[in-house]
């Protein structure tokens, strides 16, 4: 595989999960109606509203969905393999990096897991039961490295998740996007369609892993997130159909189905789905940045626009090359290491 290719399908991931995060973060949690009235409908970069729970940070400012990924994009990088160890060492340098008990976004399910970890609880068992998004909205890394090996992804999703969501719903759903990501990182945008029978394999596979969850699968979730999208007959309803029929909650069982479906009404037109998504209220930031990226490493970070990212990099002071380099450098001795083991 030709290094230039998987180099720049990496930036595009993570330039997509940069992306949705700053776009979505002001109007993260708020109601769809109350985005409208507030913002009309957002296209650019906005200031979060005075009392809003980011209303410490500014227009263009980056969350936990950001900075979680490149956390563990840097563990990975340093130990060259996914482990629930390496996991963990990723999320509480950055819990402590970041101060991030006097932060208003840190997750409940994430914030028990660190109290556990800090407590020297076993890596593979402090998720414990955790059901919402947090592992997914931080594996793109895992995605990248393992280009074109889904297996190979979907495993190392698993032990990615347990430090933190230890659930099958929340490792169903981590494992669906990095098995997305993976096949993007050799796929051809021509090719679009095939990433929702990808995304059903990795959910379906990642499901049978951690502590049972009792309530609905992500797998079937995504299978009814496809089918309102193909039923929907326009682009908006479709959007409205899926936030109301599936969720834009912060629960995994919601959020990446719902992804998924935004991706499918957008039909090549991945820019459109993150808009819509940072429009349709809830947990609008981890909607937004998951899709970018899985669409970013499917189509590169060219699709995304130019003069918006470069802000947000400013802004936040992100040097997403360098750490795209050293990801593809290991996807790629990844990949030689596959060819010879085969």
């Amino acid at each position: 595989m030709d290094q230039q290719i998987i180099y720049r399908k990496a930036l595009g991931s993570l330039t997509g999960v940069v992306l949705g995060d700053a776009l979505g973060m002001p109007t993260e949690f708020m109601s769809r109606e109350t985005i409208k009235d507030r913002y009309g409908n957002v296209r650019d970069l906005v200031e979060p509203a005075e009392g809003h729970i980011h209303n410490d940070l500014v227009k263009g400012q980056i969350t936990d969905d950001t900075e979680q990924t490149l956390y563990l994009a840097r563990a990975i990088i340093k130990h060259r393999v996914v482990t629930p160890e390496v996991a963990a060492e990723a999320v509480l340098n950055w819990a402590r990096e970041n101060k991030v008990n006097q932060k208003t976004y840190l997750g409940p399910t994430t914030r028990k897991a660190l109290e556990r970890l800090e407590h020297g609880d076993d890596p593979s068992a402090a998720g414990s039961n955790g059901i919402t998004i947090g592992a997914a909205m931080r594996i793109a890394p895992v995605g990248i490295i393992n280009a074109g090996q889904i297996d190979r992804a979907i495993r190392d999703a698993v032990a990615a998740s347990l430090p933190t969501h230890g659930s099958s719903v929340a490792i169903g759903a981590a494992a669906a996007v990095a098995a997305s990501i993976a096949w993007a990182m050799t796929a051809t945008p021509a090719a679009e369609d095939e990433i929702f029978s990808v995304a059903l394999r990795g959910a379906r596979e990642g499901e049978k892993q951690g502590i049972k969850y009792l309530g609905a699968l992500v797998e079937k979730r995504i299978e009814l997130a496809l089918k309102i999208a193909d039923e929907s007959s326009s682009f908006a309803e479709g959007a409205i159909n899926l936030a109301e029929g599936i969720g834009v909650d912060m629960l995994a069982s919601e959020l990446l189905p719902t992804a998924l479906g935004l991706m499918r009404i957008a039909r090549g037109k991945p820019m459109e789905a993150i808009w819509a998504a940072v429009n349709l209220g809830g947990d609008t930031d981890t909607l937004a940045s998951i899709i970018g990226a899985i669409a970013g490493a499917l189509y590169g970070p060219d699709m995304f626009p130019e003069a918006l990212v470069q802000k947000i990099k400013e802004k936040n002071n992100l040097d997403l090359e360098e750490i795209a380099r050293g990801l593809s450098e290991l996807a790629l001795e990844r990949l030689e290491s596959n060819r010879w083991f085969l």
